[in-house]
């Protein structure tokens, strides 16, 4: 976690009044997630059992992304949208706690100064802990309707933000930013690249894509280096094709602040819930 959140941590119980402050915000928050949480888990579980688990997809044959897709997926980012200014406010929050983390010891504030800010931080915890299933939930609802499943929107996601417009994958905001995504990382980075390899094996893409050859070394780059974004600066030409139409309404909807909770999935761990 964050640096910022283990110095919020540490002002609170070295500092008397703030560490009520702090308690109240903990267990707002752990509420608050303990109430969505389960709805987002049966949303997902819905969405998957009409489309898919969240690694079972084939790109198309043809190596393009049909235009009725790329529409579904962004009626879907352009509601999710809504909740981009609360995190991105949040992230500020926390931001600013680092940077007071960051000066010395003689030089970190006390008093009044201390509590705001803290008191902003507990406020920014509280807002990402109100949004966060919120986000979920909404985006597993939206995509049921629009018949999407997780595992299509994971890939267009990564080939969009990451490789065709060139954005890096952001951690969570109460993460530090050079923090490593970790849904990024850990799950969805192995099953893009197993979705490349499902399109270079499917033989319909042996009849209609004459970009193939690019995929297959693609995926052999991909083994090589696995931690390289796929496709990063370089999609076959009809895939970018696909994709060219549709750049500036994709690019007005990107959002760092939420971009490790677009691909997170809600599970549960012990008594509460985990985002993987």
């Amino acid at each position: 976690m964050a640096s910022s959140w283990s110095w919020l941590k540490g002002c609170a119980l070295g500092c008397g009044g703030l560490i009520l402050l702090t308690i109240l915000g903990l267990v707002i928050m752990a509420g608050i997630l303990s109430i969505s949480g389960g709805k987002t888990i049966k949303a997902r579980e819905k969405l998957e059992t009409a489309y898919g688990a969240a690694a079972d997809f084939t790109p198309w044959p043809d190596g393009r992304v049909p235009p009725d897709r790329l529409e579904r997926y962004l009626a879907v980012r352009r509601e999710l949208f809504a909740h981009c200014e609360a995190f991105t406010a949040a992230a500020a929050k926390f931001r600013a706690m680092e940077a007071l983390d960051a000066l010395p010891e003689n030089e970190k504030p006390s008093g009044r100064q201390l509590m705001n800010g803290v008191g902003r931080a507990v406020g920014g915890m509280i807002t990402i802990a109100a949004h966060l299933n919120a986000h979920l939930l909404l985006r597993n609802r939206l995509l049921l309707e629009r018949e999407m499943s997780l595992a299509e929107w994971t890939y267009l996601h990564v080939l969009i933000y990451y490789a065709y417009l060139g954005h890096d994958p952001r951690p969570f905001v109460l993460e530090e930013k050079h923090d490593v995504p970790r849904v990024y990382t850990t799950r969805v980075r192995g099953e893009i690249r197993n979705m490349i390899a499902r399109h270079v094996e499917d033989p319909l893409a042996a009849a209609q894509d004459p970009d193939l050859a690019l995929w297959i070394g693609e995926l052999q780059r991909l083994r090589e280096n696995p931690e390289s974004i796929p496709f990063r600066g370089d999609l076959p030409p009809l895939l970018e094709a696909s994709l060219a139409l549709y750049r500036a309404d994709l690019e007005a909807l990107w959002c760092p602040a939420t971009d490790e909770v677009d691909l997170s999935i809600t599970s549960r761990e012990g008594p509460g819930f985990e985002h993987i």
